[in-house]
């Protein structure tokens, strides 16, 4: 068990790029399952489908990184007190939205 605990540490310390994509895909998911959807598409089976999509386009780093520019602009609007509303599509993922800044 400590030997396979030793390699994941050493891929994830080798492989900083797949390691990125593998857990901004997990923070994606998490994202869009905790995020509200249409009335239509809230039911389990399409949150599931929509998270699974949604943590796709996180990890494919082109998208990854215009997903982590939309959570620096959420950061930026939380510490300078400025109105969510405003910037709407900062808070809005594929085909859901969540007004929480981080997940």
């Amino acid at each position: 068990m400590a030997s396979q605990i030793s390699k994941m540490s050493h891929f994830i310390r080798q492989n900083k790029l797949i390691s990125y994509s593998i857990l901004s895909g997990v923070y994606g998911f998490t994202r869009s399952m905790n995020g509200y959807h249409d009335e239509s598409h809230d039911v389990i089976g399409d949150k599931l489908l929509i998270g699974l999509i949604n943590g796709a386009m996180y990890t494919v780093p082109p998208y990854g990184l215009f997903y982590g520019i939309k959570l620096l602009n959420r950061i930026d609007i939380k510490i300078n007190g400025k109105d969510p509303s405003n910037h709407a599509s900062d808070y809005r993922d594929i085909l859901s939205s969540n007004p929480n800044v981080f997940i």
